[in-house]
């Protein structure tokens, strides 16, 4: 489903985003910059979305955020540009020759994306980082394969052969050959392991485990720390969400979800988008709970309903919608 709403920096963060209802919890795994002088830095992260249907080798709903990537008219009905901070866009017909590729719904003057030839589009962001993505397979979307900083480090992306079309990020590498970002996987579907280098002298693994195809623990072992965090979920109709989780010194977070949510009609096969009603965090100890409930208005949501006219799921029905509209 596609929603300008998914856009807004609340969405990016681990809690419950105000405007859809949805519970995203994510934590970083590496931070790209320069190990010899300060400047820019950009982090990968490993999160998950009850948005997201996909396996990509983390359990279905988890994927890496972090990494731009182009979907064109090859896969989907409308292309899709997902960039590197959180926003996707759906994009204009590309040039036939090179050019500028327009990007739908973009507000500000942020970015720019250029197609250099058939298989590459360059991104630039307006304080001077720059990304490659190129297509590395057909059938597949393109990936990002090059990141430079504005100080001029420069870092290379690369994948795993794909399964489907789903490539996976198997390492990074900066400037100096140096692999920042190792991911790891026993039977070349699930990532088992993934090895992280934080500076020139400090390095990191993070541990999945897996029951039934769902991530169910993230243990973090360096030579400072060796935490382990817990997750349970559970199948509201055709989408699967976190029901808890558990941190490393016990304490808990625990969600309960209206499965009836937001209105959505065609969208979703049950015609309901479901949201967090109940968020309770359980610090442990001595320390008292918190208990967070959401309400939302019945007839209207972000999702623009009811629509004017047929609903599309890549597309942000919300613009269609003439006037005034609340919710």
């Amino acid at each position: 489903m596609y929603s300008n709403a998914f856009n807004f920096a609340s969405f990016l963060q681990t809690g419950v985003d105000l405007r859809t209802g949805q519970y995203s919890a994510s934590f970083p795994l590496v931070s790209l910059r320069s190990f010899h002088e300060q400047g820019s830095e950009h982090t990968l992260t490993l999160g998950f979305s009850m948005m997201n249907p996909l396996d990509v080798g983390f359990g279905i709903g988890w994927g890496l955020s972090g990494l731009s990537s182009y979907t064109d008219s090859d896969i989907a009905t409308q292309p899709t540009l997902s960039l590197s901070t959180g926003e996707t866009y759906l994009v204009e017909p590309l040039p036939s020759e090179s050019g500028e590729v327009t990007l739908r719904d973009k507000k500000l003057n942020d970015v720019y994306v250029y197609k250099q030839d058939a298989n590459t589009l360059l991104v630039a962001y307006k304080d001077g980082t720059l990304e490659t993505l190129s297509r590395l397979a057909s059938g597949v979307p393109f990936q990002q394969t090059v990141r430079q900083l504005p100080s001029g480090e420069r870092f290379t992306f690369e994948y795993a052969p794909p399964i489907g079309q789903v490539m996976r990020l198997a390492s990074i590498l900066d400037s100096e050959g140096v692999e920042r970002l190792r991911l790891d996987s026993s039977n070349g579907v699930q990532v088992d392991t993934i090895y992280t280098r934080q500076s020139a002298t400090t390095e990191s693994q993070l541990r999945l485990q897996y029951i039934n195809g769902a991530l169910t623990e993230s243990r973090r072992v360096s030579s400072e720390d060796d935490s382990i965090v817990n997750y349970t979920y559970i199948e509201l109709g055709e989408q699967l969400a976190l029901a808890s989780v558990t941190h490393p010194l016990g304490g808990q977070e625990q969600l309960v979800y209206q499965i009836e949510g937001h209105q959505v009609g065609s969208l979703s096969q049950t015609s309901f988008l479901p949201y967090v009603i109940e968020w309770k965090r359980i610090p442990g100890g001595t320390q008292p709970l918190t208990t967070l409930r959401y309400t939302y208005s019945a007839d209207t949501n972000f999702t623009g309903f009811p629509f004017n006219g047929s609903p599309s799921l890549e597309y942000d029905n919300l613009y269609d919608q003439p006037g005034e509209y609340d919710y």
